[in-house]
């Protein structure tokens, strides 16, 4: 319908090229809101690059990524729009868990009471005047992921989250996607852990060497009785 915001993240025949060498090759899927669209790929397959695009940190070489049609660079305030976490926290490494959360929320518009309500969601409360320098790995993501959520935005984009926590910080984050899921949020994450993704996903999509080779209903994909590995392993071994 004319003039519905249906919150989706639309990627459309995106490619890009690195001189000689097409890292992504036309790829087209849709993230819709109220589900959790995992993108899955071996390491170097492209989801990272197709991430940093949608992100607007790179450039496509042909094609779009866009938020409701909206590319990220045309958002007025995109932290309250759209939360993005990338493998590892970004951060003035002296600065305690509490600072680096009230200087985002302060450039960006957003009260501070915001800032103790996410470290308590994320579990960093025992941590919030600890350095950046001194956070393990997990602790570290699950920082990114509260700088993702601080503004309260309807999109969620995650690029590879679950590296670094142990098996309770994967169960907490499953949990997490979830109940922002029940919230409508639009979530997109890329992983090339398998069995993190059956756990959670409602919708996959495979990239193999910057191309898609399959998209669809998680549900509909394993009704054949196959397992996501065995589906996965097929698709991306054995030549191009």
């Amino acid at each position: 319908m004319k003039g519905v915001v249906m919150y989706t993240i639309k990627i459309e025949d995106l490619t890009k090229r690195y001189g000689q060498n097409q890292t992504i090759k036309s790829i087209n899927f849709t993230a819709k809101s109220g589900r959790i669209t995992a993108f899955l790929g071996q390491n170097g397959a492209g989801k990272s690059s197709m991430l940093r695009i949608l992100l607007g940190l790179d450039f496509a070489t042909t094609g779009s990524a866009t938020f409701d049609h909206k590319k990220y660079a045309e958002m007025a305030c995109p932290l309250k729009l759209v939360g993005a976490a990338f493998d590892g926290v970004a951060g003035v490494p002296t600065y305690t868990v509490n600072r680096h959360l009230n200087l985002i929320a302060r450039s960006n518009g957003i009260a501070i009471d915001r800032v103790k309500e996410v470290i308590k969601l994320v579990g960093l409360t025992d941590k919030i005047r600890s350095k950046i320098r001194s956070l393990s790995l997990g602790e570290g993501q699950r920082l990114g992921i509260a700088v993702a959520i601080l503004g309260n935005p309807q999109y969620l984009v995650f690029d590879e989250p679950t590296n670094g926590l142990d098996p309770a910080g994967m169960r907490w984050f499953r949990d997490f996607l979830i109940q922002q899921k029940k919230q409508g949020k639009t979530i997109l994450l890329s992983s090339h852990l398998i069995s993190e993704v059956a756990a959670m996903a409602d919708d996959i999509v495979i990239i193999h060497k910057g191309e898609i080779r399959m998209t669809g209903e998680l549900n509909m994909i394993l009704r054949e009785g196959e397992s996501l590995e065995e589906i996965f392993f097929s698709l991306t071994e054995g030549g191009d």
